[in-house]
């Protein structure tokens, strides 16, 4: 493979996509975040095929995935580019703590008190390691999250996740 190539995985039906389906689950949520926020105006033009602002907001990811996934994430063969890609530098636990920061950030709130709340209501060990540490350290990462999550919602604006 070169240089320049997105690996894809085979996922089913003798289609392949780019990244693991998590990925498409925070860029899907990313998506709603963006659609409710005053902040963030989505360009529904871009997302051609993901049936709207409607059945976005009013759909249950899994139940949108298997209407959409093939069409718009799948590719036939392993070489093909998808009608949406995401990028191959797209890590899943890196959006996942920056949805869940922003998820918890409502002003009102430290970093230290949005990585507390993380804390306690997420057991898994990466989720530990990430938001466990000196205090300047945790909230510095955190303040990176919030970036990283405004940058995620400001580029599913333009159709895109990362």
């Amino acid at each position: 493979m070169s240089r320049g190539e997105v690996r894809k995985l085979r996922y089913r039906d003798e289609y392949w996509i780019e990244a693991r389906k998590r990925v498409y689950l925070y860029w899907f949520k990313f998506l709603q975040h963006a659609e409710r926020s005053n902040d963030y105006t989505v360009d529904w033009k871009q997302y051609r095929g993901w049936g709207g602002a409607n059945e976005i907001l009013g759909s249950k990811f899994d139940d949108w995935w298997e209407a959409h996934w093939k069409e718009l994430f799948g590719a036939k063969n392993e070489g093909d580019t998808a009608k949406f890609s995401v990028n191959n530098k797209a890590k899943a636990d890196g959006i996942r703590y920056a949805m869940l920061v922003y998820e918890l950030d409502n002003g009102k709130r430290t970093n230290y008190e949005i990585a507390q709340e993380i804390l306690k209501n997420n057991k898994t060990t990466s989720v530990l390691d990430a938001f466990v540490g000196e205090k300047d350290v945790v909230q510095s990462r955190i303040g990176r999250y919030k970036r990283t999550a405004h940058l995620y919602l400001g580029n599913v604006y333009e159709g895109r996740l990362v």
